[in-house]
């Protein structure tokens, strides 16, 4: 079963997450926000938008292989999606200004090959951001732990260090501009409200922002 099959059969277990987890939803919308490089770079697409929480706020236009998981996210946020895979997006060359992928290049069969697309649908000079758990950090060790008793999104996920996304996004033709990092608490943790930081390598999830170039 490819990853957005698994996610087109449980859409309402996804979304749930975000309410179970609110003040660690919040903290990587925060972050994300923060690594948005602005106005001057719309339209925006977000591609893997999954049910919505981050393309509403973002007022991005959602790319996302799953029919179900896209018909919640605008029933529930209002979030405008066409189906589409990363590594084919239906877009035309340099339509957008910025991309985001946001916890979607863990699920990607072939990332490399989704970086090139997306390259190619930015216009110069325009901007992608790239939302990880990266692999060096405790949230990825106890989301593989959880792989390992069966469940079913993290088994389908592969966590990436953070030097690889570099490599990966550098290999397809883009510059590393900047890093925003949260979630400096752990997994076992109380969650915190948190205001995103410069990325340093002790936080669980990363947004970093690349420039085509």
């Amino acid at each position: 079963m490819s990853s957005w099959e698994l996610f087109d059969r449980l859409y309402g277990v996804y979304d749930a997450w975000y309410a179970e987890n609110r003040v660690t939803a919040e903290n990587e919308l925060r972050a994300v926000l923060e690594a948005d490089p602005g106005p001057a770079w719309r339209p925006c697409i977000d591609v893997g938008s999954g049910t919505g929480y981050f393309t509403a706020p973002l007022g991005c236009l959602g790319v996302e292989p799953s029919v179900s998981m896209a018909s919640l996210g605008r029933s529930l946020r209002g979030v405008s999606a066409v189906q589409g895979r990363a590594e084919a997006l239906p877009l035309r060359t340099g339509a957008a200004g910025s991309a985001f992928m946001i916890v979607t290049l863990c699920f990607l069969p072939n990332p490399g090959e989704a970086l090139v697309e997306v390259r190619r649908a930015l216009r110069q000079g325009g901007s992608a951001v790239a939302c990880i758990i990266p692999r060096e950090s405790g949230w990825a060790e106890a989301y593989g732990r959880r792989a390992a008793e069966g469940d079913p999104f993290y088994s389908a996920a592969r966590f990436y260090y953070v030097d690889e996304v570099k490599s990966m996004f550098s290999s397809a033709g883009f510059k590393f501009d900047a890093a925003v990092g949260t979630l400096t608490y752990g997994p076992g943790d109380r969650p915190r409200p948190e205001a995103p930081r410069p990325y340093s390598g002790e936080e669980g999830f990363a947004c970093l922002r690349f420039k085509a170039v």
